[in-house]
């Protein structure tokens, strides 16, 4: 029987870290199918939030989104930047953010060095420009 160690210095034999990776898997795979589902509904109790119709949301108009929805498409992303789809992580976080969610905003900040750079010089040079 062949064994591994852990970083904890937990002993775990090859057969059961197959299972426990293979279970990892499956438990991405069931969370993407009801994340998918739970958008399906969300789409048909409000078709006004479906993907097709969010750029036709005014920014100057209060919505009142359904955090379902929003949590959802996050939630979705964050599955699809784990299985390395990162056009589906960026259209889901895209969604999202046009939906109100500060997550998704930072998320879009973040796959940009050059806006997170930004960000994070700009209090640097706001505070050197109040000292002047």
């Amino acid at each position: 029987m062949v064994h591994s160690v852990t970083k904890d210095g937990v002993e775990v034999d090859e057969a059961t870290k197959k299972k426990v990776l293979g279970n990892a898997d499956m438990i991405r795979i069931s969370a993407m199918s009801d994340l998918n589902q739970a958008l399906m509904i969300m789409y048909s109790l409000y078709p006004e939030f479906a993907p097709q119709n969010i750029a036709q949301i005014k920014s100057d108009k209060v919505v009142k989104v359904p955090v379902v929805l929003v949590q959802a498409l996050c939630q979705r992303g964050v599955l699809h930047r784990v299985r390395g789809n990162f056009n589906q992580y960026r259209s889901d976080m895209q969604m999202a953010a046009a939906l109100g969610s500060a997550f998704a905003q930072q998320e879009l900040v973040d796959m940009n060095p050059i806006a997170q750079l930004n960000s994070e010089m700009l209090p640097e040079i706001l505070a050197q420009l109040r000292h002047k």
